[in-house]
C-alpha cells in the first residue's frame, strides 16, 4: 500500500466514524454536534498534512494507485462537502428553533417575559418613594413631620397579539386622598395605527403638564399648585396619537372628576369631555428643539361634592363651607409650555378651573385660577429633559464617577375667585382666598433608577379667613426615590 492510499484510506475511516457520531448524537444539543464536526474535519486535514512530508521523502507509490488517486480525493472532497451541507442545514434548524423560544431577563425596563416573535410581552417594574416632611417656624402646628411611603406602585403591563397594549398600576403607598391598595392605571390600549390609538379604562386625564410628567421625573417631590385644580385619573375612553412626529394629542370622553379627583364611578349621567393637543415645531432648530407648546380644556357637568385644595405639604388651606355643592357646568383649560436646550430646563403652565357652585343664597359660577413657573438646571453636564435623565457617571463611591446633581427653582400660585367668600360658598373660619409659595431643590441622581431629593418650599396666604391670614408654612422635604 502507498502513502497517498494510505493516507486517503485514513481520511474515508474518519470521514465514516464522523457519519456514524452524528447519526447516534440526536441526544445532544445541535450546537455540541456542529463542534465535534468541526474538530473531525480540522483533524482530518492535518492529519493529511502530515503525511504530505513522508511522501516527500522517499515513499513510493504505484502507477495502479496513482491512477486511482483522483477518483479517491474526489471521494474525499463529496464527502466534505455533503458534511459541509449537513453543518448548514443544522444551523438554520438551530436558527429555526431559537425564533420558537421565548426570551425571559431584566433591563432598564425591568424584568420581563416575551415571545420570540415580540408579539406577546409582559414587564414587571415599579417604584417606590420614600419621603419625609419636616415643618418649622408658624407652620410647626399644621400638621406632624413626619416619614411616610410616598408611593409603592408596582406595574404590570406589556402587550397581548402586537397591537393590544395592557397597563396595571395599584399603588400601595400613602398617596394624598387616596387609600393604601387603590388602583391608579387599569387600561387596555388597541393601536393598529400610528396615528391613533384607542384607550379604555383608569388612566390619567390628558390635561395638565406637569401632572403629565412621571412622578419619578419631577423636579420636585411634589407637584406645583396648578395640579391642584386639574382632573387627575379617571374612567372613560379615549383617543390618542400623533399627527406627524412634532404633534401629539388626546381626547377623551370621561366619568367626570372634580379639581385633583381620583374618580372610579360617575355621580350623574353626565360625562365631561377633556382634549390637549402638544407640539414640538421646532425640530430643526438645534436652540428651538425642546421647546414644547400646548393647550389643554375640558367641559362637563358636575351634581355634588366639591375639592379641597393643599399645600405641597398636604396641608388643606382651602375647603367649600357646609351646604355649597357643585351644580352645573364645569370648564376648564391651560395653556401650557416646556423648553429644554442643554442642562437647563423650564416647565410652565396656566389653568383656570370654572364650576357652577350653589348653596342656599343661590348659584354662581366660581373662577379659580392658578400658575408656576418651575426652572431646573444639572450643574454636572446632563442633557435635560421632561422624561427621564441618565447622569453620564453613575455614582460608584471613592474613586469613581460621582452620579448627577441638578438644582430646581420655583415659584407658584393659586387663587381662589372673591366670589366664594362674598356669596358665603367658603368655609371662611380657615380657608384662603390666595396661596403663593417659592421653593429651591437639589436632586442627586445616584444613576438612572434612584434619586435622592432634598426641597425647601415657603407658602404664603392672604385673604379669606376672617381670623386673620394663615400663618406661612415652611415645608423641608426629602426624598430616597428607586424607579426601575
Amino acid at each position: 500500500m502507498t502513502i497517498r492510499t494510505f493516507r486517503m484510506a485514513i481520511a474515508i475511516v474518519l470521514l465514516a466514524a464522523t457519519a456514524m457520531a452524528q447519526s447516534t448524537a440526536s441526544d445532544q444539543s445541535v450546537q455540541q454536534r456542529l463542534q465535534k464536526l468541526e474538530d473531525r474535519i480540522s483533524a482530518i486535514e492535518n492529519r493529511l498534512d502530515q503525511l504530505v512530508p513522508e511522501r516527500e521523502a522517499g515513499a513510493s507509490s504505484t502507477a495502479a494507485d496513482q491512477q486511482k488517486l483522483p477518483d479517491r480525493m474526489d471521494a474525499i472532497d463529496q464527502k466534505l462537502l455533503t458534511l459541509e451541507r449537513k453543518q448548514q442545514s443544522d444551523e438554520h434548524t438551530a436558527a429555526a428553533e431559537s425564533k420558537k423560544t421565548a426570551l425571559a431577563g431584566a433591563g432598564p425596563d425591568g424584568f420581563f417575559l416575551k415571545s420570540a416573535d415580540n408579539n406577546f410581552l409582559l414587564n414587571l417594574s415599579g417604584y417606590v418613594h420614600v419621603d419625609g416632611r419636616w415643618f418649622t417656624g408658624d407652620s410647626g402646628h399644621l400638621a406632624s413631620n413626619t416619614f411616610l411611603l410616598r408611593r409603592v406602585r408596582p406595574i404590570i403591563q406589556g402587550t397581548v397579539f402586537k397591537y393590544i397594549d395592557y397597563r396595571i398600576l395599584p399603588d400601595f403607598g400613602s398617596s394624598a386622598g387616596t387609600v393604601p391598595g387603590t388602583i391608579q392605571d387599569a387600561y387596555i390600549d388597541f393601536r393598529y395605527f400610528n396615528s391613533i390609538g384607542v384607550l379604555a379604562g383608569k388612566a390619567k386625564d390628558p390635561f395638565g403638564l406637569e401632572w403629565l410628567e412621571s412622578a419619578n421625573n419631577l423636579a420636585f417631590a411634589e407637584r406645583a399648585l396648578p395640579t391642584r385644580l386639574v382632573p387627575n385619573r379617571d374612567v372613560g375612553i379615549q383617543l390618542h396619537g400623533g399627527l406627524g412626529p412634532a404633534v401629539q394629542y388626546a381626547i377623551a370622553a370621561v366619568n367626570g372628576a372634580v379639581d385633583g379627583g381620583n374618580q372610579d364611578v360617575d355621580t350623574n349621567n353626565g360625562k365631561d369631555f377633556v382634549g390637549r393637543v402638544f407640539a414640538t415645531p421646532f425640530t430643526g432648530s438645534d436652540w428651538l428643539r425642546g421647546l414644547g407648546l400646548g393647550l389643554a380644556g375640558s367641559t362637563g357637568s358636575q351634581d355634588g361634592g366639591l375639592p379641597s385644595y393643599k399645600t405641597s405639604g398636604q396641608n388643606i388651606f382651602f375647603r367649600y363651607a357646609p351646604g355649597a355643592a357643585a351644580m352645573g357646568e364645569h370648564f376648564r383649560y391651560s395653556p401650557q409650555l416646556y423648553y429644554y436646550a442643554g442642562p437647563f430646563g423650564l416647565l410652565t403652565e396656566w389653568v383656570q378651573s370654572s364650576q357652577d357652585v350653589q348653596n342656599a343664597s343661590g348659584r354662581r359660577m366660581l373662577d379659580n385660577q392658578a400658575w408656576q413657573v418651575t426652572g431646573s438646571y444639572f450643574l454636572t453636564g446632563e442633557k435635560n429633559s421632561y422624561g427621564r435623565v441618565a447622569p453620564k457617571n453613575n455614582f460608584e463611591g471613592p474613586g469613581g464617577g460621582s452620579g448627577a446633581m441638578q438644582l430646581a427653582f420655583r415659584y407658584n400660585a393659586l387663587a381662589v375667585d372673591p366670589d366664594a367668600f362674598v356669596r358665603g360658598y367658603a368655609d371662611i373660619t380657615t380657608s384662603a382666598q390666595n396661596a403663593k409659595a417659592w421653593a429651591v431643590g437639589v436632586n442627586w441622581y445616584l444613576n438612572r433608577f434612584a434619586r435622592l431629593m432634598f426641597d425647601y418650599e415657603q407658602t404664603q396666604f392672604h385673604g379669606g379667613a376672617t381670623t386673620g391670614d394663615r400663618p406661612t408654612e415652611h415645608l423641608f422635604m426629602n426624598r430616597f426615590q428607586l424607579a426601575f
